[in-house]
């Protein structure tokens, strides 16, 4: 994300080129961290899946530009001490690895797909200020499933639907339908059908749609009802009652049954739309290996001190002739 962020300060990049760019974004960020009490824990990108298998590169291990920096920032993190995991594929799936397995405390990304990716708790829009109150937004999936009634399987159903980075219907090409989703399906409604999927499924409705992909009968919802039997008068008046709630039930579980169908239709008129959905499911359940290597509980996330000759050889790249200068607020929180 901040190799993206850098590079989209159009007047950054004219003053310092897009390599130097990143390096002046990741240093600067991480001493504000640091001097707020936070250990950043930088996630690099691979190319071994995940973002190289999006629909913009084709799953050709291609990265793109906006990487190039890398190297020059693993650099620099090493000489100022903070830790560096390399992921295989996708940063935001080691991230919530890191997350769901307790060696860091959030995922901090503007990047929704965090929480697909099983993050238990992710910071948005993190802004730490000095002189003021620093803010945030928290997202716990705990809440969100809480208060949506959608877990980690129902929201990438949703996201799926609605159309996400990894619906690719091809492996070799480029289709005209990749990242769409469903037709006509919009985020509301993905959020409806997920919900739906859900009830049916018990919980899971990555199940319950995969199952719509290859049996899209839908079952016949019934809205009659028979009452076998007289009855007195208040019994008769509460089975009244409790009749208009079954009719009711029954009609938005008929209305729900043919949203799913409607639903169903659609994603049949694109051939290729399977094989989108097993794309997506594949890499948002990806198991991330290597990423529980990086911390054990021997040896847990730690700043290590800067060293300073290697850090002040990348930063006089960015900031000739201060870079020393520029270290000395580390210096101070090291001794502190």
């Amino acid at each position: 994300m901040w190799l993206y962020e850098a590079q989209k300060q159009a007047d950054l990049v004219q003053a310092y080129g897009a390599e130097r760019a990143a390096l002046k974004v990741t240093f600067e960020r991480c001493v504000r961290w640091l001097r707020k009490g936070v250990l950043p824990v930088i996630v690099l990108e691979g190319s071994g899946g995940g973002r190289a298998s999006r629909t913009f590169s084709r799953g050709r291990g291609a990265l793109g530009s906006a990487f190039a920096a890398q190297p020059q920032v693993q650099a620099l993190l090493l000489a100022l001490g903070i830790p560096c995991v390399n992921a295989e594929g996708e940063a935001e799936a080691t991230c919530a690895a890191l997350v769901a397995a307790g060696d860091c405390d959030f995922v901090a990304t503007t990047d929704f797909d965090a929480i697909l990716f099983g993050a238990p708790r992710v910071l948005r829009e993190l802004d730490l200020l000095q002189g003021v109150a620093s803010t945030c937004e928290l997202w716990e999936a705990a809440t969100i499933e809480s208060v949506t009634g959608l877990n980690r399987h129902a929201l990438v159903a949703a996201a799926f639907l609605a159309g996400c980075d990894y619906d690719c219907r091809s492996l070799t090409r480029r289709t005209s339908h990749d990242g769409e989703g469903v037709r006509g399906v919009g985020a509301r409604q993905a959020v409806k059908i997920a919900h739906a999927l859900s009830i049916e499924s018990s919980g899971d409705a990555l199940q319950a749609l995969a199952g719509r992909f290859f049996d899209a009968r839908i079952p016949e919802v019934s809205t009659s009802r028979k009452l076998g039997r007289t009855m007195s008068a208040p019994e008769a008046q509460t089975t009244r009652q409790d009749s208009f709630s079954d009719l009711a039930d029954a009609k938005k579980k008929a209305q729900t049954s043919r949203m799913l169908s409607r639903t169903m239709s659609r994603a049949e008129e694109d051939p290729r739309c399977r094989e989108g959905f097993t794309a997506a499911v594949r890499q948002y359940n990806r198991v991330v290996s290597g990423a529980m290597s990086a911390c054990t509980a021997d040896q847990p996330f730690t700043w290590k001190g800067v060293d300073d000759a290697d850090a002040e050889k990348i930063l006089n790249k960015v900031f000739p002739g201060r870079a020393y200068e520029k270290l000395d607020p580390l210096h101070l929180e090291w001794v502190l």
